[in-house]
């Protein structure tokens, strides 16, 4: 190869910048750039015919490739060895005879002979249309192809006394039996193992066991049964039997509570009700009087009456035609109103741990201030709604000390039959000491284990002993050595057992207070208390310090339209 400028640097027009230094020589000057192949990229090799291994396609001549010394250092790759060609594009199929495998041209199985198969203890089935293969006494094969179990043993655990579950709960059916209810796997009499839709085939045989195989997943945890004790299934089983929705209510009193919404004791009639309520939602004027009308003038069990009659007379759900029909906060408060109490506190629940972030004031308010009845009672219809117990949702959003303290209270197994000890109240009183205020940090589960275990009552005698001994309320105990959420759900609990209706009246008050209104806690707490204390609520309201005005001012200075309308009437017990 000769060099175009055998004199040195290649002449150009107006010279060579000047180099301080001089440029470099360049004795012969400089050689050529090498050639690289063409920019339209590599010839790749031209594909198979159909049928033929890719051997009979060999790889690119090297020609085509540049010399190693092409690229910057690198003496160029070796192609590998191509002697053998590529192999087969896929394998021959048996033809069936000797081989352990279904017969059949069409077997998607591969041949025992050809690697990486073999003919030795392979666990395919022997192609007797039988519904399990045959092997080691049982209907199932014996485990030498399990690579973790030792030879001759049953990959399958046997079956016991002849039923069809074996110790460990694994359902696997017997041969030719009925199969084992809750079993994933097929009956063998209806549906045997397939022959020709093995692995490799394109589709999926029916006979193939679809639990086992389904590649969906539910996205909901499965619902395990809620931990209860004797006294908190006594109460439940004997105040809400029957599903009794006034029990729900009732087993919340206590001695001197009473509701502002009460049952029509005259003229109650759901046909009629359910009537005016279809010709309202139908009219393209919506009509919101109507049912201000109708709702808060009704207790609860009444408006389920009204509910079933509607879906009688109209085969459609009176709660989603409102729904349907009506929106913002007319539609909660009445959404709130025509679901049964238990499922309305289940829905606020749910609400308030699915929904955008968190909503703790919801959790801590509903889960310390229900009984154990209710609260096993909102347990139920949440798994019923849900498909999950209220635990394995609150775990997923909530964590530490707050998250075990709404566990504790989510079993609903406050010892509310305990009477008061003064002893124990005492010791307790000693312990909640020793556990905060007398060491450095706090010892949260102390607390948790006291104030979530015993009855309201006892409680109240525990904080009173504290206050003697140590002269400090504790509400002002929990302030100085919690915080956060915690701190929320302790204080809550406090204030709830030394006075609930001073409780709910203050939690009114910060809804209405301040600059805008806290809708959602207005419509939970008069709904939920409408028929066990919100007549005492009400008049603790005003007794709040700094407030001179009633609740009802409070709600039409707040609340407009038919949404204060519906507030007014329920504060009004609706008569």
């Amino acid at each position: 190869m000769s060099f175009p400028y055998p004199s040195g640097y290649a002449p150009t027009p107006g010279g060579y910048a000047p180099a301080p230094g001089g440029y470099a020589p360049a004795p012969g000057g400089y050689a050529p750039a090498p050639g690289y192949p063409p920019s339209g990229g590599m010839p790749q090799p031209a594909p198979a015919p159909p049928g033929l291994p890719y051997a009979a396609q060999p790889y690119p001549s090297a020609a085509n490739y540049p010399p190693g010394n092409a690229f910057p250092g690198q003496g160029g790759m070796p192609m590998p060895d191509q002697s053998s060609g590529y192999p087969s594009a896929y394998p021959a199929y048996p033809s069936g005879g000797g081989a352990p495998y279904p017969p059949g041209d069409n077997s998607s199985y591969p041949p025992g002979a050809n690697p990486p198969y073999s003919q030795g203890g392979m666990p395919y089935p022997s192609g007797a249309n039988t519904s399990y293969p045959p092997g080691g006494g049982t209907p199932y094969p014996t485990g030498d192809f399990n690579p973790s179990a030792p030879a001759g043993s049953t990959a399958y655990p046997p079956q016991i006394g002849g039923s069809n579950t074996v110790a460990g709960g694994s359902p696997y059916p017997a041969s030719g039996s009925t199969q084992n209810s809750g079993s994933p796997y097929p009956a063998s009499s209806s549906a045997p193992y397939p022959t020709s839709n093995q692995p490799g085939s394109s589709t999926m045989s029916s006979g193939y066991p679809t639990a086992a195989s389904s590649s969906t997943k539910s996205s909901t945890p499965p619902v395990k049964p809620q931990p209860t004790n004797s006294s908190a299934t006594s109460a439940y089983s004997s105040q809400l039997k029957d599903g009794n929705l006034t029990s729900y209510y009732e087993c919340a009193k206590k001695p001197g509570d009473s509701g502002l919404v009460k049952p029509l004791t005259s003229g109650f009639d759901p046909e009629a009700d359910a009537t005016q309520l279809k010709n309202c939602l139908k009219s393209s004027f919506l009509n919101e009087t109507v049912i201000v009308n109708i709702l808060p003038h009704r207790s609860n069990a009444q408006r389920q009456k009204i509910r079933l009659m509607y879906k009688t007379m109209y085969g459609k759900d009176l709660l989603q035609d409102l729904q349907d029909r009506l929106t913002g906060d007319f539609e909660s408060v009445t959404v709130g109103l025509l679901m049964k109490p238990a499922e309305y506190d289940a829905y606020l629940i749910h609400r308030a741990i699915q929904g955008l972030g968190t909503d703790e004031d919801v959790l801590v308010e509903i889960l310390c201030t229900r009984t154990n009845a209710q609260i096993q009672e909102l347990g139920h219809q949440y798994r019923e709604l849900y498909k999950a117990t209220i635990e394995q949702h609150m775990q997923g959003d909530t964590s530490g000390h707050f998250m075990r303290m709404l566990i504790s209270l989510s079993n609903g197994a406050r010892q509310e039959d305990q009477g008061v000890n003064a002893q124990k109240a005492e010791d307790d009183a000693k312990k909640l000491y020793k556990a905060g205020a007398a060491r450095l940090g706090t010892d949260e589960s102390t607390f948790n284990s006291v104030f979530v275990s015993q009855s309201f009552e006892q409680l109240r005698a525990v904080f009173a002993a504290y206050q003697r001994l140590y002269k400090k309320d504790m509400e002002k105990v929990i302030k100085s050595e919690m915080s956060g959420d915690l701190e929320k759900g302790m204080k809550a609990i406090v204030r709830f057992t030394l006075d609930k209706h001073s409780y709910f009246a203050n939690v009114l008050y910060k809804a209405m207070k301040g600059i805008g209104t806290d809708e959602k806690s207005l419509i939970r707490t008069l709904v939920s208390r409408s028929e066990i204390d919100l007549e005492q609520i009400n008049r603790s309201f005003s007794n709040i310090k700094g407030e001179s005005k009633p609740l009802s001012h409070w709600i039409k200075k707040e609340t407009s339209g038919p949404f204060r309308d519906m507030l007014i009437h329920i504060i009004g017990g609706g008569h």
